[in-house]
């Protein structure tokens, strides 16, 4: 569902009330960004942002202090077993990330129109509603692209996370293994790498085919 110009304001402005001071340090995550977008009026946009504080701090306790990443080993084994809902961003981290929906959502129409800008250098448009959109590319060949993480998961400081995005088709093992040569390449003292594709219910865009990447970088393996 897009919003318009209009419903738009009336959303931040609620979620301004909600949340007049947004401290990164919080013990827990305030909101929940396709949530709050998907609201469908300003008493649901309430039932959401405290549905979401209550459960965190359910979850974390209101002291929440954030754990140490998990290592190496451990990675290996969440992903090699598919338990990928343990994989998180820090709270700082998520945090940020969500702060950045929102300035992102702000300006563009979808996260999707952001990422075929930012990502993929698509040149985006004013639609009728203000907000800048790019139109689908009509080519049929695929695009890819490989990039740090802006806001990566949880992981130590010796790790460090990509994403392989690709448009027109599913990334394949031998586009993974393309990246992983050219990580090789572009990072010094590369030792290992992991990588995945998150199920649905972890897919923050689910429109843009994606391969999270880890890559192990010098130390001792953990």
């Amino acid at each position: 569902m897009v919003l318009g110009a209009g419903r738009r304001s009336q959303i931040m402005a609620a979620f301004t009330v909600l949340f007049p001071r947004i401290e990164i340090s919080s013990g827990f995550q305030v909101f929940n960004v396709p949530m709050i977008y998907a609201a469908l009026n300003i008493k649901h946009l309430v039932q959401v942002v405290s549905w979401q504080r209550s459960s965190t701090t359910q979850m974390h306790g209101a002291e929440y202090k954030e754990v140490p990443p998990p290592t190496w080993s451990e990675l290996q084994s969440i992903v090699s077993t598919n338990q990928l809902d343990a994989l998180k961003r820090s709270k700082k981290h998520q945090n940020l990330y969500e702060l950045h929906m929102i300035r992102v959502l702000k300006e563009y129409r979808t996260m999707y129109d952001f990422i075929l800008y930012e990502k993929f250098g698509l040149v985006p448009t004013v639609a009728d509603d203000g907000l800048l959109h790019v139109p689908r590319p009509s080519s049929t060949q695929p695009l890819k692209v490989l990039a740090e993480n802006s806001f990566s998961y949880h992981v130590g400081e010796n790790v460090c996370h990509w994403i392989l995005w690709k448009l027109g088709e599913d990334c394949t093992e031998d586009d993974v293994a393309d990246a992983e040569m050219e990580l090789r390449s572009r990072l010094q003292d590369v030792r290992d790498f992991l990588h995945w594709k998150n199920p649905p219910h972890l897919q923050s865009l689910p429109h843009i085919n994606h391969r999270h990447i880890l890559v192990l970088k010098g130390g001792q393996i953990e």
